[in-house]
């Protein structure tokens, strides 16, 4: 009776299954990591692009507040031209109600464009506090410098047309600024926009302003910060997954290369010299063949 001989070495399936599991899970673990590094990084480009609209949209009170007073200085300098003699200064005007005119530019429309965007531009309580006192020191430079444009039109040798003073901002004049020389009027109009007071609410805009900025950057870098984090730690995740991966399919095809490959291969050139199979080295399956071909 023959002896039976049991194959040993490990089961292909023993093998193959794992693998693949791993290597599947680490596809899909690859696949999570590449959508959320694009989520995060189309969030971070989002977040980024809201912060440059808020921060362009409060830099427009101060910008806007800039040129108003530019041009009113301008006027209020210079209200008519020597030659022609005592000629209006439209110019000046001009660009003073071309700036004034603009609705968007008006720290009120620019206040309300802001609330509308108040969670996305994740404005809190102290940065619309400061908003509030920009707008309110903008309001104030408006109503100086309708002061000096009334008080202006009184000169004697100076006629601002109803179709311009209409797009003028409105001031109601004392009667005794109206009485005064044409001279002091001239100079009052100029020295209100060139005064203390008048300086210290510029002042107070541009640095309100920047303060504001600076709070939203700092948000935005917070913020950025943590996703920047994540997206690092996703990447360092992905090339490890990549990495296990390309170590897994690396054993198994040394895996198949010594323990199927090289045994077959071993097996043919036995078979052909018509000698018994070595059955230690290869898969179970191939010592198993093996076996059967020795009885």
């Amino acid at each position: 009776m023959k002896k039976e001989h049991k194959a040993k070495g490990l089961r292909s399936i023993v093998v193959f299954i794992p693998t693949i599991i791993t290597i599947s899970i680490l596809y899909v673990l690859i696949l999570v990591s590449t959508i959320l590094i694009n989520i995060d990084t189309t969030n971070m480009t989002e977040a980024n692009e809201k912060v440059t609209d808020c921060v362009e949209t409060v830099t427009n009170l101060q910008s806007g507040s800039s040129k108003l007073s530019a041009t009113a200085i301008s006027f209020a300098h210079q209200p008519t031209f020597p030659d022609p003699a005592k000629t209006l200064n439209t110019n000046a005007l001009g660009a003073y109600i071309s700036e004034f005119s603009d609705q968007e530019k008006k720290p009120s429309a620019i206040l309300e464009k802001l609330k509308k965007k108040e969670k996305e531009y994740n404005l809190d309580d102290e940065t619309w506090k400061l908003l509030n006192e920009i707008a309110t020191d903008v309001e104030s430079m408006i109503t100086t410098q309708a002061h000096s444009f009334r008080l202006i039109n009184t000169i004697s040798y100076v006629t601002i047309p109803d179709s311009i003073l209409n797009q003028l901002p409105n001031y109601t004049l004392l009667e005794s600024e109206i009485s005064k020389a044409d001279e002091d009027k001239e100079k009052d109009a100029l020295e209100m926009l060139l005064d203390r007071d008048y300086s210290v609410h510029q002042q107070n805009v541009s640095d309100k302003v920047k303060e504001v900025t600076s709070i939203i950057t700092s948000t935005a870098l917070e913020k950025n910060a943590d996703i920047t984090f994540r997206i690092k730690l996703m990447r360092g995740f992905l090339w490890g997954s990549i990495l296990l991966i390309l170590i897994s399919n690396l054993a198994l095809f040394i895996i198949l290369l010594k323990k199927l490959v090289f045994p077959i291969t071993n097996f043919s050139k036995r078979i052909d010299n018509n000698e018994r199979l070595e059955t230690e080295h290869a898969l179970y399956e191939a010592n198993h063949l093996a076996i059967a071909y020795n009885s």
